[in-house]
């Protein structure tokens, strides 16, 4: 076999392929272990390209003394294959590690800095060796390269088909290969394709030699034939156009393009939704966008003269700034468009495609234009010598370095301080006068008034736009493709956003205020109370302690407020988001009677997950009440791992609760969540407030003790007035399966025994958001649950 050009532009598309499902995969594996809050997400994110940056700087340097980079490049490659195989034993040593040095570092002043520090120290003993190895394949191959005609093209061309490769990776992992396969089964597949890539590199015959001339006359040193070197500066031009400049445009690159990632990402969230699907098409979408940005750089840009290079780069960031103006007054539009959509009752395919032609609307043009910076700065690697690959490497590593400066600053100084509108507006403004500054260095007079009067207007239009209606912009609409509540008959009361929990409203129709996060329902001051109040009643007629109670998931506090009305000594409540404790307490107060203000009240701004393998306390109870199971990570508290982690956390005799949704879910997903339920708890029972599923489950038998009802007072009994829980008979009609029918039950529904939700196979998390279709589902599952006690099959 031959190794041809485009046998290596290949061979990249692979490696971009495999990169990123290796990062999805680590991801998901290290939110297990870190939570799926955004200081632990952000501190995953920055070892992960942060090893990157090292890789392209040790690639850079091993470029230029290694006799067969493309050898190499294949054999680091299979290595990091071999790695991910072997990942799985090294996510358990750090799921040790955190659960033995992570309760000390929370304690006391300083513990959440330090708690930081552990994660990202930790996170970097297990990414750094395969990112490592993932960061030097672009300075290895660009050594291959300059033994080529067309460097810059070639490298621009190089850049697009790994971008094009993620793309593909994401799209894939998204929505096949992680559903199907697990992540190991991902891994696994991530391994045969690097052991190919390895394979043909190995095998495959180089004509080109080691050393040599290329086309052009210059040889693998750099020097061409009447013996002096070819170098950027030797380019007719600006003079400061060089090699700083370059780096400089390269390290601005990564640092806007991933502001706008992280800004995006958080909007998209509230305008097309938090499921997993969602992120995943935001994300190819924006690689993509990306990509087809370095494919017109490789095609036109890299063959201009320097001069007119530093002009198209005015062009880009112009282009840029003009594209977020642009499409910055349609964000809060796009509920309309899901509104008219779900008319014709598309189903999931047809869904997707909805979300993914809002998404091209707003983002896809400008982070085309973003995405030509990069390659204009690799075009412009037009030395031919072996000092190519190092002066590769220093470029990708400092674009990487500005990422990690991008995706700090925009998710905790820049959101925070500004808001996700100002902040857009912000970095677009400052595109726009980044690219002004060239123009005015670079353009021609009428060039120069031209591009000034098209920066005027867009600068004019992001810093004086009315800002966006947030009631309409989270309405809600994109969940089930109908109105998520009438904007003309409800108040916004408060907004808020943060890097945490996305956007919380409240919003008040006259009579009932309710809270919501990126425009889903998350509780209310009316309605949906008695539900609430069962959550927190029903764990507590089997459970034999009263010391300690955890609540997973505050929402408006109304589980919380009753939990604490049971008379527990003290009470945790765990939250990721702030906001939504703030609206509670500020909003909800009728609800949860100012429960946050007890002394025996504990409030923690982390994951659920993460404060079970951190806290080490003996709870009697534990009640789990989060948003739908179809959120992104929600399903990392429905798994056969979690659920071990509450069994480790609860006393004996203790009692874990878990809300269950019955509507807009198979009863396929129902039986998978109550088998792995019982795969850890061999007692369960189900019991039923409104459409909403309660389960309860313990390592001891249930045994159900009654609550005298008329003779409870204080809160408690208020409590239980509202939910209308009169009696004994009002309470005990809301047990749908007891422990003892619960086998049967499960035997009659369950369609394949082996389906379980567990860290590694995680089919809830796919599965949970294609329901979203179904408006019949909650009476079909009653049926088919009643069906199965009678004994008969659905």
């Amino acid at each position: 076999m031959q190794l041809t050009l485009p046998l290596l532009y290949l061979l990249f598309f692979a490696s971009g392929f495999s990169s990123l499902c290796v990062e999805i995969v680590f991801s998901k594996q290290l939110g297990y272990i870190f939570g799926t809050t955004a200081y632990a997400v952000s501190t995953v994110l920055a070892a992960f390209m942060g090893g990157l940056a090292i890789g392209n700087l040790i690639g850079g340097r091993l470029s230029k003394r290694l006799r067969n980079p493309v050898r190499w490049y294949g054999l680091f490659e299979a290595a990091v294959g071999l790695y991910g195989l072997l990942a799985p034993s090294a996510f358990l040593w750090l799921t040790s590690a955190v659960s033995r040095f992570g309760p000390a570092l929370t304690e006391g002043t300083g513990g959440m800095a330090k708690l930081t520090i552990m994660r990202f120290v930790l996170a970097s003993v297990v990414i750094l060796p395969p990112t490592v190895m993932m960061g030097l394949s672009f300075p290895l191959l660009s050594r291959r390269l300059s033994r080529l005609p067309a460097l810059g093209q070639n490298l621009g061309r190089l850049y697009t088909v790994n971008t094009l490769g993620a793309a593909a990776g994401t799209l894939l992992a998204t929505y096949w290969l992680i559903a199907a396969l697990g992540l190991f089964g991902t891994l696994l597949l991530v391994a045969l394709v690097n052991g190919a890539v390895a394979v043909i590199c190995v095998l495959a015959k180089d004509d080109a030699g080691d050393v040599g001339s290329s086309a052009d006359g210059t040889s693998a040193d750099g020097t061409s034939a009447d013996g002096t070197r070819a170098t950027n500066e030797a380019e007719p031009g600006p003079r400061w156009f060089g090699g700083g400049t370059i780096y400089a445009l390269a390290a601005f690159s990564g640092f806007l393009t991933l502001c706008f990632e992280v800004v995006w990402s958080h909007l998209l969230a509230v305008v097309v939704g938090t499921s997993t699907y969602a992120f995943g098409l935001v994300l190819f979408l924006f690689l993509l966008a990306l990509a087809v940005g370095g494919g017109v750089v490789s095609r036109y840009v890299a063959r201009l003269p320097r001069r007119q290079v530093a002009q198209a780069v005015a062009w880009i960031l112009t282009a840029t700034g003009l594209g977020i103006a642009c499409t910055l007054g349609f964000w809060d539009d796009t509920g309309a468009i899901f509104e008219l959509v779900g008319l014709w009752k598309p189903g999931f395919v047809g869904r997707e495609l909805t979300r993914a032609a809002v998404v091209c609307w707003l983002i896809f043009a400008p982070a085309l234009a973003m995405g030509m910076l990069f390659p204009t700065a690799l075009a412009m690697q037009r030395s031919a010598g072996q000092d190519v690959g190092r002066r590769v490497g220093i470029a990708y590593g400092l674009n990487t370095a500005g990422t990690i400066v991008g995706s700090v600053l925009a998710g905790f100084v820049f959101i925070q301080w500004l808001g996700s509108q100002w902040t857009m507006r912000a970095l677009g403004l400052l595109t726009l006068f980044v690219g002004l500054g060239l123009t005015v260095a670079f353009q021609s007079w009428r060039w120069r008034i031209t591009f000034a009067a098209v920066t005027v207007w867009a600068m004019g239009s992001l810093g004086m736009a009315d800002g966006w209606d947030v009631a309409r912009l989270a309405s809600g609409s994109n969940i089930y493709f109908a109105p998520g509540f009438d904007v003309s008959s409800h108040q916004l009361l408060d907004a808020k956003e943060d890097v945490h929990g996305g956007l919380t409203t409240v919003v008040d129709d006259g009579d009932v205020r309710t809270l919501m996060t990126n425009g889903k329902f998350e509780g209310n001051n009316g309605p949906e109370r008695p539900d609430q109040i069962l959550f927190a009643t029903v764990p507590n007629l089997f459970a034999r302690g009263r010391e300690r109670a955890l609540n997973i998931g505050v929402g408006t506090g109304q589980t919380l407020a009753v939990l604490h009305a049971f008379g527990y000594a003290e009470v945790d409540a765990v939250d990721i988001s702030p906001n939504i404790v703030g609206a509670a307490r500020q909003y909800f107060d009728d609800v949860n009677r100012h429960v946050f203000d007890e002394e025996n009240v504990r409030v923690f701004y982390r994951d659920g997950r993460n404060h079970l393998l951190l806290a080490r306390r003996d709870y009697d109870v534990i009640s789990v009440e989060l948003t739908s199971i179809w959120f992104a990570s929600a399903g990392n508290l429905y798994s056969h791992e979690f659920y071990e982690l509450c069994r480790k956390n609860l006393r004996e005799g203790g009692v874990l609760q878990q809300w269950m949704q019955l509507h807009h879910v198979t009863i396929e997903d129902l039986a998978t969540i109550m088998n792995t339920l019982k795969g850890v708890f061999p007692h369960v029972e189900l019991w039923m407030g409104g459409h909403q599923g309660i389960l309860v489950a313990s390592m001891t038998p249930l045994n159900y003790r009654p609550l005298d009802i008329p003779n409870t007072s204080g809160n408690l009994a208020k409590y239980l007035k509202i939910a209308h829980l009169r009696s004994e008979a009002d309470l005990s009609s809301h047990r749908l399966i007891a422990a003892a029918e619960m086998d049967r039950v499960l035997s009659t529904i369950t369609r394949d025994p082996a389906r379980l939700s567990t860290d590694d196979n995680v089919v809830l998390e796919y599965s949970t958001p294609r329901g979203n279709t179904l408006d019949q589902a909650f009476d079909e599952n009653i049926r088919a649950l009643r069906a199965a006690l009678a004994g008969t099959r659905p």
